[in-house]
């Protein structure tokens, strides 16, 4: 009897521990959900509404990013990915950067959303950087510190990247490719800060 009490005493403990994990597991989902929703909210609310009849023709290939869904998908690699129907941001992801630079990371995939780059079957540098463009002005006139998002970016891995081990030459083919994107970052922030001085609109 002593026995089959223990047994049922450890079964007993493991499904209380077991409830509290998934509990636990549900309460951190529910946080992320949470700071993703803030972070969206800071690039939607000050930005302006593409739809508003005294804007520029030019805004046309804005989206309605309170409309487009930023999703969390429980995945330890950090990644950032989309369909062109929402937005998916790992926990990874999310627990490696800080909301500068994640509201960096959502802009930038809200640019291949807007800019129709999910249709391509190959994504190419050009398609990166035109969406890092996006990103960077998408905060510019959010009213958000895009230099400092820019710079904390260096410390971080690309979207649609993850962490892994890679042989010499792929290791210095992303290293190029870094520096490409550090190099186009410098140029939008010089873009931006021209089209600020002379009083012209940041046009996407």
């Amino acid at each position: 009897m002593q026995a089959v009490a223990s047994r049922l005493t450890v079964l007993f403990t493991a499904m209380i521990l077991t409830s509290c994990a998934n509990q636990t597991g549900l309460d951190t989902h529910i946080l992320m959900m949470q700071r993703l929703d803030n972070i969206t909210a800071s690039l939607i609310s000050r930005t302006p509404n593409p739809r508003t009849p005294n804007q520029s023709k030019d805004l046309s290939k804005d989206i309605d990013i309170a409309n487009i869904p930023i999703l969390l998908k429980q995945d330890r690699k950090p990644n950032a990915s989309t369909d062109g129907r929402a937005v998916y941001i790992t926990s990874g992801l999310m627990n490696r950067v800080n909301d500068l630079a994640l509201a960096l990371i959502i802009a930038h995939e809200l640019g291949h959303i807007s800019l129709n780059h999910y249709c391509s079957q190959n994504p190419t540098i050009q398609l990166e950087q035109e969406a890092d463009r996006y990103a960077v002005f998408l905060l510019a006139r959010a009213g958000l510190d895009y230099e400092g998002a820019v710079k904390l970016s260096a410390a971080t891995q690309a979207p649609h990247t993850s962490n892994g081990s890679y042989s010499t030459s792929e290791a210095n083919r992303k290293a190029n490719l870094e520096a490409k994107r550090a190099e186009n970052f410098r140029a939008v922030i010089v873009e931006i800060e021209a089209l600020k001085t002379s009083g012209t609109p940041l046009k996407l």
